[in-house]
């Protein structure tokens, strides 16, 4: 009995050390920046943004979101991709709106870390209206920071990614950015 009870321990210490190997970045990383902003005639020039990354898109994720792009079409591909939560960008102004981190990756850099996020395209604000087409579906943010956690970024408002390949996130096309200022990591 006390043999069984050995080797059900060593099993179950043995599977959870798989499972912290194989889930390595789930981490939440938490950081602060300012959006300036061009849209809206009463609104705010420049607003306080919160990223929350709560996950990073894997090999995993890929593999699935391609089956089920295979198996069942591109409608329901889209229906998988809204409902990936990779985390949140909080628009913290008197109108602001929250967007949904569909895709996330993080990759180090010469002088800290760069983090991509990709979300669905729609406004962050309750004053502008953005018409979404089948040309930019996304909007993706890039942050870059230093190993102290501050940096800078880039807000596009309209953007195409694909997902896979070595860069898991490849941004294809895009119109005009958006700059974001004093990035810095607060978790």
């Amino acid at each position: 009995m006390k043999r069984s009870g050995a080797k059900l321990c060593f099993f179950l210490l043995i599977l959870g050390t798989g499972l912290a190997v194989s889930h390595p970045l789930t981490a939440t990383e938490e950081f602060r920046a300012k959006l300036l902003n061009n849209s809206g005639l009463f609104s705010d020039r420049m607003i306080t943004i919160k990223i929350k990354i709560e996950g990073y898109t894997t090999a995993e994720d890929i593999s699935a979101l391609s089956k089920i792009h295979d198996e069942k079409g591109v409608t329901a591909y889209m229906n998988a991709l809204k409902n990936i939560d990779k985390g949140v960008i909080n628009f913290l102004s008197t109108r602001g709106l929250n967007l949904r981190i569909i895709a996330s990756k993080v990759e180090k850099t010469e002088s800290g870390k760069k983090y991509t996020l990709g979300m669905e395209r729609q406004s962050w604000d309750t004053e502008t209206n953005i018409r979404v087409d089948r040309h930019y579906l996304y909007m993706v943010m890039e942050l870059e920071v230093d190993e102290n956690g501050k940096g800078t970024g880039i807000l596009y408002k309209s953007a195409n990614f694909n997902l896979g390949g070595s860069k898991i996130i490849d941004i294809t096309d895009s119109l005009t950015p958006l700059p974001i200022h004093n990035v810095r990591q607060t978790k």
